[in-house]
């Protein structure tokens, strides 16, 4: 074989494998561009005004953690988890567990409820919404412990406390602490 003919080869075999290389890329994640800043639409693009909220914003009542305040504006209600004097401890100071939902329509207070105490008065709730198909519960996150709250039906659930094949060491006041969860199915 000589040499232009074992050129024209190698450069039909690169050129088979890049096509192929391409059919199983557009396959597997569509047509989508590897550049998607510099993808080429159809489309119009149109001047997006981003929609200002009409809804008043609620004041809440005690001191809020960062990231326990959440607006869910689908459902119109704002959950928070905060700490006022009920909940103070005079050992430990702020107890942030008071679980309250408004309603962003008017601020009412649709629901609230003050958790117990998971652990010591100094560890904190959190909220954490929970990925479900419509995005109605929320879990509220204590130490050993945690609740759900059905957004839709404004409805909570008792205490509920994971089992562990094994028992559990903790090393620090931190540790062995729930995380997050993660719903299947």
């Amino acid at each position: 074989m000589s040499r232009i003919t074992k050129y024209i080869v190698f450069t039909a075999l690169l050129l088979i494998v890049a096509l192929g290389i391409y059919y199983w890329y557009t396959t597997t994640y569509g047509s989508k561009s590897v550049y998607p800043e510099t993808a080429v639409e159809n489309t119009v693009q149109q001047n997006v005004v981003p929609a200002i909220p009409a809804k008043p914003v609620c004041a809440v009542k005690g001191q809020v953690l960062e990231g326990n305040q959440r607006l869910f504006p689908n459902s119109n209600v704002l959950l928070t988890i905060s700490a006022d004097s009920s909940t103070y401890d005079a050992n430990l100071g702020e107890s942030h567990r008071i679980f309250t939902v408004y309603s962003t329509e008017n601020c009412a207070v649709k629901f609230t409820q003050v958790l117990p105490v998971d652990m010591s008065a100094d560890y904190p709730y959190y909220l954490m919404p929970i990925d479900s198909i419509k995005g109605e519960l929320v879990a509220i996150l204590g130490n050993s412990k945690f609740h759900v709250y059905d957004i839709t039906n404004n409805r909570m659930s008792p205490a509920l406390k994971p089992a562990f094949k094994g028992e559990r060491y903790l090393e620090d006041a931190q540790s062995g602490g729930i995380v997050g969860l993660e719903t299947y199915g």
